[in-house]
């Protein structure tokens, strides 16, 4: 008899462990958006913190101003839903760090892989939310509950870009533009990397001409010293076609750290760049 119990209790379990999973990968792998704002704790000359929630479980992103650094804590809420806490979950908080490495942020795209400080393993996050290279034995591993660093990642990661003076994006170190004002007023460089993160715009090392007109060309935003340069690299990036806001280009909202005054040439091979100049 007491075998025949424990022989029960297993399927028992077995059973519920895979009406749990089947439950929860909908939730792992499809969402990636979520309604809970995302709390600003600390932001002082060191570093910025933040904090999201999503059903109980909390995401925790760090922004070290030094090494424009970004980390990530999960803090993942131990609750069965049928309380069988017991036979299926540990009754202690789960608790995972991730090193972040962010290779794109911008307006149309943004892709981070997340590395677990213990463990190494590495997890993506791209526009379309969380996506697990997955080998057969890690698919039979899959957790019984939403990681919350999938559904929140993103939201922390931007929250914190948004905060930032500098950030570093696959290598390259970009600077929210009024932060680099002065320096380009004196410089002899005339045109800079640029895009837009969090509706601020941010710039990268100097470029030169070829490469500048080849990034507006394409769809990739350059700013430039002054507005004459601004709008003739426009005329020629668009076949010659003169913008349809010259002369004064056009601007969203106050024209200050969103999107400066800028121009969009006409007749690009792809793309709509932004092409900014600081309206002295």
């Amino acid at each position: 008899m007491l075998q025949f119990f424990r022989r029960y209790k297993a399927i028992t379990a077995l059973a519920l462990s895979f009406c749990m999973l089947f439950v929860f990968i909908g939730d792992t792998f499809a969402e990636n958006k979520t309604e809970d704002g995302i709390v600003v704790l600390k932001n002082d000359s060191k570093v910025i913190e933040v904090k999201g929630t999503h059903k109980g479980d909390e995401l925790y992103g760090t922004y070290d101003k030094a090494t424009q650094k970004i980390t990530l804590k999960a803090v993942e809420k131990a609750n069965s839903p049928i309380g069988f806490s017991s036979l299926l979950a540990s009754n202690t908080n789960k608790e995972v760090e991730y090193d972040v490495n962010l290779l794109e942020a911008n307006e149309a795209s943004f892709e981070a892989t997340l590395t677990e400080k213990k463990t190494k393993k590495e997890h993506k996050i791209k526009e379309n939310g969380f996506k697990i290279e997955l080998n057969d034995k890690v698919k039979a591993q899959l957790p019984l509950i939403a990681p919350v660093a999938g559904i929140l990642g993103r939201a922390v990661i931007e929250r914190l870009l948004g905060l930032a003076l500098a950030i570093t994006i696959n290598g390259v170190t970009w600077v929210v533009a009024s932060e680099m004002a002065d320096s380009i007023r004196n410089r002899e460089e005339l045109y800079y990397a640029a895009k837009i993160i969090q509706q601020k715009v941010v710039i990268a090392g100097s470029i030169d001409y070829n490469t500048a007109y080849t990034r507006i060309r394409t769809g990739e935003d350059v700013f430039c010293k002054n507005q004459y340069l601004a709008r003739e690299i426009t005329r020629l990036a668009g076949n010659g076609l003169t913008p349809r806001t010259d002369p004064d280009g056009e601007t969203h909202g106050d024209g200050s750290d969103g999107y400066y005054h800028h121009y969009h040439p006409l007749a690009p091979l792809y793309g709509r760049a932004h092409v900014f100049f600081f309206n002295y």
